[in-house]
């Protein structure tokens, strides 16, 4: 009988060993889990929680510097810049961004180290539309009215606006100023 007891005793040792062992083993994935989703938030930036957002094709508000505010779903994320589709199309400098807040159920802390969407900078996108003599409304640095008219050209570091009215006005904005470009309907 003392052969079975022990052979008991035995059992029940190595069974609370391997509790032991899966209790450290749960305990160990759990401080793994966590230490990469803390790894994944302090490597985050913030293009790539913007490309993030993009994908999931979550409603955001987006605070600009300047103070305006643009709703709907980031369309494209570029070198330094990003698309707010919504009532309008608003190009909107990453350096000029206040805050982006997700509207909908996002619940996720900010992260991504990813790259842009578009290897395109703002200024390069502009260049590109200036052709077709788009009408803009651009919003600037430290100017609380916006400029509008149509683009005419861009340069390395000047835009060129012609403003709305008798077509001879014409202002040149440097790029470098720029927070915010919406393109508007004639």
């Amino acid at each position: 009988m003392r052969a079975f007891d022990e052979i008991d005793g035995e059992k029940a040792r190595f069974v609370d060993f391997l509790d032991e062992a899966r209790a450290d083993q749960a305990a160990q994935q759990r401080s793994r889990e966590r230490w990469l989703r803390q790894q994944v938030t302090e490597e985050a930036r913030l293009a790539g929680t913007l490309v993030n957002l993009a994908e999931r094709r979550a409603p955001v508000a987006v605070r600009v510097a300047n103070g305006r505010t643009h709703r709907g779903e980031i369309a494209v994320v570029g070198l330094d810049f990003c698309l707010v589709r919504g009532t309008v199309d608003a190009y909107l400098a990453l350096d000029g961004l206040a805050w982006v807040r997700p509207t909908g159920s996002c619940g996720a802390v900010a992260m991504g180290d990813r790259p842009a969407q578009a290897d395109l900078s703002l200024i390069e996108l502009l260049g590109r539309l200036a052709p077709d003599r788009p009408r803009v409304a651009l919003f600037l640095r430290g100017d609380p009215d916006p400029l509008a008219g149509h683009l005419r050209a861009v340069g390395l570091d000047v835009l060129t606006l012609q403003i709305a009215g008798d077509g001879r006005d014409t202002c040149f904005v440097p790029t470098s100023a720029l927070w915010e470009v919406v393109l508007t309907r004639d």
